[in-house]
């Protein structure tokens, strides 16, 4: 408020998310206005991914970007995206780049799988099922991985490309999935934790039926990367790094029994640190997306009538 009282001074500012690469050249904007998040390679790397919302839209748009020339077009326009986990918006690419998979809500307020052409050939169009379903993942032969409810608990289901085949792939709850490794032999999801000093962990459920292996016991974040020679694992405690962790034959880290609880296991594993980007975007060590923020604001002197 001015000393006289005829006027009062405010700030007006914007917020706005932009996604940035980092790769052997350094780092390069990729999004230029907006708010912009949930960035992903596409399967060959040579596309970016990301949700973009305008002003005050709570909804976002999925856009994608080529690297090479730099052209950007959106990819989904007018669905909501519901968020997965985390909270980052969430959707998952197949293997060929050529679909993209999400989960929205109905008007009753069940949630659904969809899936659309990464072209814009045709329309999304929603996998029928009688339960509520999100999260989805792609398998390397293209159907997909979702999270189901039944009653107050959530399963891992896996169901055909058409909706047909749904099968539950074990009896075990879950909360949150993290992803399908990529030769598609299993899928990470956080669960309930058997250790008594946790109340979380995360397992491997095999695809395939058998019993899921504990990968990390506390609240840790992990998932795959795109080459099928690592597993990125987080802790949450400690320390924020993310390590990664070498794939053997079975398809998993050599992991001590009962997962890794304490960060002093991982360095005994030597297992080397990464940027928490690569998880974010699906990147590798040496080439990885993440979001850069800055806020914007001015003075304004507003008088008092």
């Amino acid at each position: 408020m001015a000393p006289d009282g005829k006027s009062f001074i405010t700030s007006v500012g914007i917020h706005e998310n932009s996604v940035w690469i980092h790769d052997a050249k350094g780092e390069h904007q990729v999004s230029s206005e907006g708010i912009a998040g949930a960035p992903q390679f596409s399967p060959d790397s040579r596309q970016l991914y990301y949700t973009l919302s305008y002003g005050e839209r709570s909804s976002s748009e999925l856009w994608v970007t080529d690297l090479a020339s730099g052209s950007s077009r959106p990819v989904l326009s007018g669905y909501s995206l519901r968020a997965c986990g985390i909270g980052l918006k969430h959707y998952a690419l197949s293997p060929d780049g050529g679909w993209v998979a999400f989960s929205m809500l109905d008007k009753s307020g069940q949630s659904n799988v969809w899936v659309a052409p990464t072209d814009r050939s045709s329309a999304p169009r929603m996998i029928k099922s009688v339960a509520n379903e999100d999260c989805p993942f792609f398998l390397p032969d293209g159907n997909l991985i979702s999270r189901s409810t039944e009653g107050d608990q959530n399963f891992l289901y896996r169901v055909k490309f058409d909706g047909t085949e749904r099968r539950k792939i074990s009896d075990a709850p879950i909360f949150d999935p993290f992803g399908v490794s990529h030769d598609g032999r299993w899928v990470l999801a956080q669960t309930r934790s058997a250790d008594a000093k946790s109340d979380y962990s995360v397992s491997a459920f095999p695809i395939e039926g058998g019993s899921a292996v504990s990968v990390c016991v506390s609240l840790c974040v992990a998932t795959w990367d795109r080459s099928g020679k690592w597993l990125y694992l987080g802790m949450n405690v400690g320390n924020n790094s993310i390590y990664s962790l070498p794939l053997q034959r079975s398809g998993l880290p050599n992991l001590p029994a009962g997962g890794i609880s304490a960060l002093e296991q991982l360095n005994q594993m030597k297992a080397t640190v990464v940027p928490p980007e690569i998880v974010e975007s699906a990147g590798t060590a040496t080439s990885y997306a993440y979001i850069n923020s800055t806020v914007r604001r001015n003075l304004y002197r507003i008088p008092i009538t």
